[in-house]
């Protein structure tokens, strides 16, 4: 690394590198406000560890892993709080992407040859559509795309060592940090000390996680993964088409191809992730195009060392009416993915309306009293304007009815807004949303009321439900 740090158009490229990932993820840092579910539990997991605490109280089973939540906590602690949860997460994706981005620039880096490959290598990486759309999101995608890569990275230079904590860092940030095993023991199969000494620091890393879910729940997997793949929502063939989409049609075709190129001892690793961790989506019952982004390095590397690999036995072998007619076939190629490109860049669902945001605007329209109930830490989930909002589990035992008529009769309050994280905590609500109404009988201040709710907007992946509600002396009812 002194060596390349010493080059001046290594260091130029570098930074350009980064300014340009910094001006391409800022507005997607300051834009984005609509997280999956999962990110408010990585900030309440991080939050937690403030006081060295590891739970959530929405979710018994622990499938969260420990690596992001404390990469959270630390990078909000080195900023003394300056930060905040949020935009600690935040920076935490960013700063993966950028360190990704860097990482492919530095392996494709050869001072002997022309730098311009390994430029393009870093530009296209960090100007990934799945990296540009990822980069203001609070999801372990990043950190573990950056953790994965750097475990190969790593795996033949002086520290290999690294190349196996950088493994466990994976594995223990995402449970499919497992498939980089294999690889990383191939490549050091005629060294057993090497690769032994490797599974050594991995049990050294994940043995204080396993030790702690034991003891929590008595089994190693703390999710039903293996049920979530049983329950199949999609045709699983889908996720190649988010590879096509997410590392954009070029890079996905071109980079396929090229992983021929690899060093051969990293081609049969890369391949082996590659493969398993495809098979794994491909059957699991869930579709996002984040998955994608762990392929993104290995990929644009690929794509790079076929062009180069390419374009040097055009040069070598072939006149140069046999290279133009090669790379007019070539072209008929590769123009339409490009055009892909252009496509997979201004489609993909980086800065969309966020459609929950729209409809508690909407709610807020009509009702500013509307009452928040939430399995998220209100401050963390950021309900603007709201002026009641308070987590189911402080009802004790999950009767928030009196609350919400109190609401109703003091504050004027006709929208209830149910914002979840998991299944439903309350029985009625499935019923909402069969039969689209639903009756709830409920004490407050000794007389018996009706609870009516009707179901307004319902938001398939989202972490809203939206209700109407009406209240209602019962028949009968009273003192």
């Amino acid at each position: 690394m002194p060596g390349k740090l010493g080059d001046r158009n290594y260091r130029y490229s570098m930074l350009g590198i980064i300014l340009l990932g910094i001006i391409a993820y800022l507005p997607a840092m300051v834009m984005i406000h609509k997280f999956y579910s999962d990110s408010y539990c990585y900030l309440t997991l991080a939050k937690g560890l403030r006081g060295f605490s590891y739970s959530l109280l929405a979710h018994r089973n622990l499938k969260y892993l420990p690596v992001y939540p404390i990469s959270i906590f630390l990078v909000n602690a080195l900023s003394l709080g300056s930060l905040g949860y949020l935009y600690s997460a935040k920076l935490v994706s960013m700063f993966s992407l950028l360190a990704t981005a860097c990482l492919v620039f530095d392996f494709s880096y050869d001072p002997s040859r022309s730098d311009r490959f390994p430029l393009l290598a870093g530009l296209l990486a960090v100007l990934s559509p799945v990296f540009i759309w990822m980069s203001g999101n609070i999801l372990t995608e990043p950190l573990f795309g950056l953790l994965g890569f750097a475990s190969y990275f790593f795996l033949f230079r002086q520290r290999n060592y690294l190349a196996w904590i950088f493994a466990g860092l994976a594995l223990m940030t995402r449970y499919e940090g497992v498939f980089l095993i294999p690889g990383l023991a191939l490549a050091q199969w005629k060294t057993p000390r090497q690769w032994l000494s490797g599974l050594l620091i991995l049990a050294i890393i994940c043995a204080p996680w396993t030790v702690f879910i034991l003891s929590h729940l008595g089994e190693f997997f703390a999710y039903s993964y293996f049920q979530d793949m049983v329950i199949r929502t999609h045709t699983g063939f889908y996720f190649l088409a988010d590879l096509l989409y997410g590392l954009s049609p070029l890079i996905a075709v071109l980079g396929l191809v090229g992983i021929y190129f690899y060093p051969q001892r990293l081609r049969p690793g890369v391949l082996i992730f590659v493969i398993a961790f495809s098979l794994l989506h491909i059957y699991w019952a869930w579709r996002f195009v984040r998955f994608t982004l762990p392929f993104v390095p290995f990929f644009t590397i690929g794509a790079v060392f076929f062009a180069r690999g390419l374009l040097n036995k055009l040069q070598a072998l072939m006149p140069a009416r046999i290279r133009l007619i090669t790379v007019s076939g070539l072209a008929l190629v590769i123009i339409p993915l490009l055009a892909g490109d252009a496509y997979a860049y201004y489609s993909l669902d980086k800065f969309r309306k966020d459609f929950e945001i729209e409809a508690v605007k909407k709610v807020l329209e009509y009702d500013a009293n509307a009452v928040v109930l939430t399995n998220i830490e209100p401050h963390l989930a950021g309900w603007s304007g709201m002026k009641h909002t308070i987590p189911w589990w402080e009802f004790g035992e999950k009767d928030p009815y009196p609350y919400i008529a109190q609401k109703y009769l003091e504050d004027g309050a006709r929208y209830l807004i149910w914002s979840r994280t998991g299944d439903y905590p309350f029985p009625f609500f499935k019923e909402l949303v069969a039969k689209g109404y639903v009756f709830k009988p409920t004490q407050f201040q000794g007389r018996t009321y009706t609870l009516t709710f009707y179901s307004i907007y319902f938001l398939d992946n989202g972490n809203l439900i939206i209700f109407s509600l009406d209240l209602k002396p019962a028949e009968g009812g009273g003192k």
